[in-house]
C-alpha cells in the first residue's frame, strides 16, 4: 500500500520477530523473493507473506500499515 508505514523501511528496522511474526516471502512486480534478507527494503506494491500466530499476525499487520507496535 502506497502510504504504508513499512514502505522505505527494511525488515531489520521493522523487527517483526519481536512481535512473534516472520516474513517468509515478498513478491515484487510479480517476482517472488524467498527468505528475504534483513536488508530487504519494502516498496509500495510489495506483497508480503507473514507467518505467525493470529495475535502476532494482527500486530504485524498494524506495524506494517500504521507503524504502531
Amino acid at each position: 500500500t502506497q502510504g504504508a508505514y513499512a514502505v522505505g523501511r527494511t525488515l531489520a528496522e521493522l523487527d517483526l520477530a519481536a512481535l512473534g511474526a516472520a516474513v517468509s516471502r515478498v513478491r515484487r512486480r510479480g517476482i517472488r523473493v524467498g527468505e528475504p534478507a534483513p536488508e530487504t527494503r519494502f516498496e509500495a506494491g510489495d506483497v508480503v507473506v507473514v507467518l505467525g500466530e493470529p495475535d502476532s499476525l494482527a500486530a504485524a499487520e498494524i506495524l506494517l500499515l500504521q507503524g504502531t507496535k
